[in-house]
């Protein structure tokens, strides 16, 4: 927020890794997911706000994108252990 009111860049890039992070330990559905989530939206409001402080906010443009969908899993697939199977792949 610093940078953004005092510098005024012209590109700002933000990994926001909270929430991909807590769904990968804990699943999609589990409160460590959604606090995240929750955290992640007031990062953007005041990522907003900055913007708003620094007078820049009519001139910029916000794009948030995922990297991912995500669901929970229960099968893992190990294509090494079939190829082997098959002998398909030296030990």
């Amino acid at each position: 927020m610093h940078t953004i009111k005092t510098r005024r860049p012209h590109l700002t890039l933000v990994h926001l890794i909270d929430l991909d992070d807590r769904k990968h330990y804990y699943g999609t559905k589990n409160g460590e997911a959604k606090a995240a989530l929750e955290r992640m939206d007031r990062r953007l409001k005041e990522i907003i706000a900055a913007t708003r402080a620094a007078g820049t906010y009519a001139e910029t443009t916000f794009l948030v994108v995922g990297d991912h969908g995500q669901l929970d899993v229960n099968t893992r697939v190990r294509p090494n252990i079939l190829l082997r199977a098959a002998g398909l792949q030296g030990k």
